[in-house]
């Protein structure tokens, strides 16, 4: 009788440790979100490749919400993405854009940076990118743009 009142009282205990651990972490992860900038994504009804990109960046801290819009061409031109960057989805992040898939290193580096620049792209669908997820060593190129549709190397992965 004895033996099972401290084998209870050492997993009650365990177990508000663990709860307790929990609770502290999430804490942490909820204010680590409220220093990072949401972000607003456009993609089409069928395309499941942004959903993963949204869902990596979650991962990564960023609050993401998703908008379904048959209108993508159009939100890429009104917003002077070039279509030669132009990748699958599209989003906006503080002052920027967000064109593709994106690595949350390259998003968090023009954060901080502040270029002065309409955004950044992963111009087409990179196998290798965040949300593509194909094992594979090729490489892809993300790039700066500007609203006369100038780009520049940014990073490469």
């Amino acid at each position: 009788m004895k033996k099972t009142i401290i084998y209870l009282s050492i997993i009650l205990l365990s177990s508000l440790a663990v709860w307790a651990f929990a609770k502290r972490s999430n804490q942490i992860n909820e204010a680590a979100n409220k220093d990072l900038p949401e972000v607003v994504m456009y993609k089409n009804p069928q395309c499941t490749c942004c959903d993963r990109w949204a869902n990596y960046l979650r991962k990564q801290g960023f609050p993401v919400s998703v908008n379904i819009s048959d209108e993508m061409i159009s939100i890429k031109e009104t917003n002077n993405v070039p279509l030669n960057l132009a990748s699958c989805h599209t989003a906006f992040i503080d002052d920027y854009i967000v064109e593709g898939h994106v690595p949350a290193e390259d998003i968090n580096k023009m954060l901080k940076d502040r270029p002065e620049a309409v955004g950044i792209a992963a111009p087409g669908m990179p196998a290798a990118s965040p949300g593509m997820d194909i094992d594979t060593d090729d490489t892809y190129e993300v790039r700066l743009f500007d609203k006369e549709g100038n780009s520049s190397l940014f990073a490469t992965h």
